[in-house]
């Protein structure tokens, strides 16, 4: 039998084997001890760590990356590595397309640390754990240092960190073209030479890379247009549009006559003119009620459309009883044709004794409220600004005719096949009305009958 001796010598020897066989296992695999930043060991973890990007999108630069987090053990923090990885744990390889170089990333500040006034700064060369320096393709690290002897916890410390370049999505270590992780693994140290495997705490942090959504839509390009006679229901009325919501469609006039009543060489017939048994005045205005996202504006333009029954050429286009043989001269006070007021200037004064005119104004814009509109986005063309700047207009657009004014308008008339503009916007319209007053003055001699005209208007937007 073997002794107690000779069991334990055997043993010893057994023990010895194993040994040499595990060394010369690992020798043969290559396997040696690794070093893992953010692993040191006996290092306590950095709790409620996160990072904040200021965008996520692929190869961006100039981006924000925003440290916090918090340490429960008292120690002293001279020196901080941030580390840029594909992985948490392992072998470190930079995503691909970052830039983490300390001659591009800045440190914009710090908070939360002890005697936090004595400031960080960026480390300029290899020391200890840390290695900044190098090619910025294959630099994962970025460290900051300062000296200071004091120690605390810390809650809610940030570092800020600006400059970086995102990662590039679907090259190299970021392989997918969808998303790119970015692990920071972030070491404390209780020196500024970042002595080896000396870090007091640690922790690694995630950041997300992906891709960007694009939303598309369209906005068609609008136009509604309308014109129509309105009545004038007086002080108070609200025929006109009121509300944002309104448009061609809500206000259901199918009216198109605008009768101005009895006119004579005693004054003017200024639309709209009161109904009374003897007139035949309809108390109606026309309106031309536009809405537009064209934004490049829109030009409100009319003409008067001839007399086609006529048997001549004169005046066909004026204010005149159909079929009439109209004088070539338009001055002539004897034909059944009102001589038109001037276009092409600012229109013509009217009210004079022993004149003929006829025309249209326009006495306001509303915006659909009711009110006349010194912001309105139509301007009203000079010809048809009925009032100088110097005469006083009334708030209230409903009512804005010749009672509610000082004096008389100056009116015009396009009595050509060429549309000429009344009213134009350098910009989008949304439910804006021209009102618009027509006028009429005979003279002593002008002829008995009935007079009519028909105008065409045409909204040209540009979009």
């Amino acid at each position: 039998m073997l002794s107690m001796f000779n069991i334990g010598a055997l043993l010893d020897r057994v023990r010895l084997s194993v040994y040499w066989l595990l060394a010369m296992a690992l020798a043969v695999s290559g396997l040696a001890p690794v070093f893992l930043l953010g692993d040191t060991a006996g290092a306590a973890t950095l709790d409620s760590r996160k990072v904040t990007i200021s965008t996520s999108r692929s190869a961006a630069t100039a981006v924000q990356y925003d440290f916090e987090f918090d340490w429960a053990n008292t120690t002293d923090v001279e020196g901080i590595i941030f580390q840029f990885c594909t992985t948490p744990l392992g072998t470190c390889n930079l995503p691909n397309g970052m830039d983490v170089s300390n001659d591009l990333v800045t440190l914009d500040g710090h908070t939360g640390f002890p005697t936090n006034g004595t400031s960080f700064a960026e480390v300029a060369s290899n020391t200890g754990d840390c290695s900044d320096t190098g090619s910025a393709a294959t630099v994962t690290m970025y460290c900051i240092n300062r000296t200071q002897a004091a120690t605390g916890t810390g809650t809610n410390a940030t570092v800020d960190l600006g400059a970086i370049i995102n990662p590039t999505l679907g090259v190299g270590t970021c392989t997918s073209s969808v998303f790119c992780t970015v692990y920071v693994r972030v070491s404390l140290y209780p020196n500024n030479t970042f002595t080896a495997s000396s870090s007091t705490n640690n922790g690694t942090v995630a950041a997300g890379i992906t891709q960007q959504l694009t939303v598309n839509g369209r906005v068609q390009e609008r136009l509604d247009f309308c014109v129509s006679a309105i009545d004038d229901g007086g002080a108070g009325d609200t025929t006109l549009p009121v509300g944002a919501s309104d448009s061609c469609a809500t206000i259901g006039q199918t009216t198109t006559t605008v009768d101005i009543g009895v006119i004579d060489d005693s004054g003017v017939q200024l639309a709209p003119v009161d109904t009374t048994a003897t007139n035949g005045a309809n108390d109606d205005y026309g309106i031309a009620m536009v809405k537009t996202n064209a934004s490049g504006g829109v030009a409100v333009t009319f003409f008067a459309e001839p007399d086609a029954g006529a048997p001549d050429t004169d005046q066909e286009r004026s204010f005149k009883v159909d079929n009439a043989d109209c004088n070539a001269v338009a001055a002539t006070f004897t034909d059944q044709c009102f001589r038109s007021a001037a276009n092409g200037g600012t229109g013509t004064t009217i009210g004079a004794v022993g004149q003929e005119w006829f025309g249209v104004y326009v006495p306001c814009v509303d915006q659909g409220d009711g009110t006349r509109s010194t912001t309105s986005a139509l301007t009203i063309d000079g010809d048809f600004d009925g009032f100088d700047a110097t005469t006083a207009r009334v708030a209230d657009c409903e009512n804005a005719d010749k009672t509610d004014n000082s004096g008389l308008p100056t009116i015009s008339w396009n009595d050509t096949s060429t549309a000429t503009a009344i009213a134009s916007s350098t910009g989008v319209v949304d439910d804006e009305v021209i009102k618009l007053s027509f006028a009429a003055q005979a003279a002593s001699t002008t002829p008995t009958g009935f007079y009519t005209v028909v105008s065409t208007y045409i909204a040209t937007p540009t979009f």
